[in-house]
């Protein structure tokens, strides 16, 4: 199990808002250098703890949220 300390956690805040944000200014937002953003990450992709995936963006896509909520006794 990753342990997931305040600086993974920062890391993690920046890049689910920019997943384009490269190494050097991660590090000059957390004050740490480019090497220990690289060591996080690459941590946390090698544990698969964080997995690189495209996202597609539903509002361009005029796409709209539905849910369904079912009540079950079990999961089978």
């Amino acid at each position: 199990m990753i342990l997931l300390n305040e600086t993974r956690k920062k890391i993690l805040s920046i890049i689910s808002e920019d997943g384009r944000a490269n190494l050097s200014s991660i590090a000059k937002k957390l004050g740490i250098s480019h090497v220990a953003v690289r060591k996080h990450l690459m941590k946390m992709l090698e544990t698969n703890f964080v997995k690189i995936k495209a996202l597609i963006n539903p509002e361009i896509m005029k796409l709209r949220l539905a849910i369904a909520l079912i009540e079950a006794e079990d999961y089978k």
